[in-house]
């Protein structure tokens, strides 16, 4: 065996489709529910079965049918995705729940300067907690 450039392209290739698509997949299942993860995994098989036929029936157009799909995908990414980087974790609940689940200022907006404590009301709101948990 020669070891030309071709050669040991396909080898990385193989290498890579036949150990990356297990370690995918085992990844796949600890991340995500079992409806999800089933719904997912069928339409990955479903891709692995219907490339080679189309590719049999109708040749090169299978890959714009491909690439039209990712770029689908890429437009439904930029129209619809959120972005959350540089946020803290009441923010980004604010931004997918639609509304704050606590009246409790936030931490990082008084860290960054954005809001002011009224200590006089937290300590009013302390004390009414103390004397709630005193009758009980």
């Amino acid at each position: 065996m020669s070891c030309s450039s071709g050669y040991v392209a396909m080898q990385i290739h193989r290498c890579r489709h036949d150990y990356a698509a297990t370690d995918g997949f085992s990844n796949a299942a600890k991340k995500f529910r079992l409806d999800v993860f089933d719904s997912l995994h069928a339409h990955g098989a479903i891709d692995n079965w219907v490339m080679p036929i189309g590719l049999n029936n109708i040749g090169w157009k299978m890959y714009i049918a491909n690439g039209s799909w990712d770029i689908i995908a890429v437009v439904l990414i930029a129209v619809f995705w959120v972005e959350t980087k540089g946020r803290t974790l009441e923010e980004i609940d604010a931004i997918f729940e639609r509304h704050k689940h606590s009246h409790v200022l936030d931490v990082e907006l008084v860290r960054r300067g954005k809001a002011q404590i009224d200590v006089g009301q937290v300590e009013q709101e302390i004390h009414t907690v103390v004397q709630a948990t005193k009758l009980e």
